[in-house]
Order: structure tokens, then C-alpha cells, then sequence
């Protein structure tokens, strides 16, 4: 919130606003940090769904920062370097009894936003930065993504060979992270 305060003090100082109205933007930003808080919430509990999911399957879970000799281990929040050589983080990276990686990246999105304009920025990176032979994943809750990005993603996921997973498929996630599934979209 003090954030929103200094905001404020900049407004009124730099834009010459005068005080009624920067009232009118502490209200706004109010309700910005009230639906980004939502929002960031809803995004855990989905995260907290997966890794339920996948302790099924993991023997353990670490925090290492690399991933070479982890078998059936889970790494939340991996680290990497993304298109533009920054770290980046993915929401999870599974590693399989054989020695797969499958980086794994949830999306809730409840109503429309902007959450729905960073797939292609996901997949690019996930074409340049990923391990060879690695899978990557969406597992959403997608109710908010539009319907003309859906259908991309549903078109695209066999062409650059990734997952796409509804929530309420999750379970789907085993056939996929046992490399029985023959593809790629779970709606």
C-alpha cells in the first residue's frame, strides 16, 4: 500500500493534481491491489492443486537451482534464463523415473485479463530455453481466457509438441508425466 501512497505524492507533485483527484486515484489503486490480491490468490490455490498432484508421483521435492541427477523429484518455482537472457522462473519442474524434465506453468484466469497475452512469450521461451527433450505443460483454469486464444493454444500445442490441461483434467497429468498419452490437449 505504500506503494499506492507514493504514487500518489508523485501525481500530485510532477502532474500538478491537485488533492481531490489524487483521492480519486488512491481509490483506484485501492481496488487494482484488491483484484491483483485476488487474483494472486487464485493463482496459489491452482499451483497448491498441481503440486498435490505431482507429490503423487515425486519420491521428493527440492529448492536446487539445477536439475541434473533429480529423478522423480519436483523443483517449485525453477529458475532460468528466458529469451532475453533475465531470470525467469516456471511454477514447477518435474523430473520422471527416466530422467525427463517437464517444466510446468499454471494459468488461472478467471475473468478477462491480460494473463492470456503471454502464451506466445511462453512458448517461444520454451523453445529457445528448455532442455533438448524436455515437455513443457499449461495446466489452466481458464474460464477468463478468450476463446480465439484458446483455440490457438488447442491448434499450436501439437505443432511446438506441448500440453495443454484443464484443471478439471487433471488427472490427465499422469498418462503425461508416465510418457503414455499419445495428446497433447486436455479441455
Amino acid at each position: 500500500m505504500k506503494v499506492a501512497y507514493l504514487i500518489i505524492i508523485i501525481l500530485v507533485i510532477t502532474c500538478n493534481v491537485n488533492i481531490n483527484t489524487s483521492v480519486y486515484y488512491r481509490v483506484k489503486i485501492k481496488k487494482l491491489y484488491s483484484v491483483m490480491s485476488v487474483a494472486n490468490q487464485s493463482g496459489k490455490k491452482l499451483e497448491s492443486h498441481v503440486l498435490d498432484k505431482l507429490s503423487s508421483f515425486s519420491t521428493k521435492t527440492t529448492n536446487k537451482k539445477y536439475s541434473i541427477g533429480l529423478i522423480n523429484t519436483t523443483v517449485p518455482q525453477y529458475i532460468y534464463k528466458d529469451i532475453f537472457t533475465d531470470k525467469a522462473r516456471v511454477d514447477f519442474l518435474y523430473v520422471n523415473s527416466t530422467g525427463k524434465r517437464f517444466f510446468i506453468e499454471c494459468k488461472n484466469q478467471s475473468v478477462p485479463g491480460s494473463v492470456d497475452t503471454k502464451f506466445p512469450y511462453y512458448i517461444f521461451n520454451m523453445q529457445q530455453n528448455m532442455y533438448k527433450d524436455s515437455k513443457f505443460i499449461f495446466i489452466l483454469n481458464h474460464p477468463g481466457i478468450r476463446a480465439g486464444v484458446m483455440e490457438c493454444l488447442i491448434k499450436q500445442a501439437p505443432i511446438y509438441k506441448f500440453y495443454i490441461v484443464s484443471l478439471d483434467r487433471l488427472q490427465e497429468l499422469d498418462s503425461i508425466l508416465e510418457e503414455t498419452c499419445t495428446q497433447y490437449v486436455f479441455i
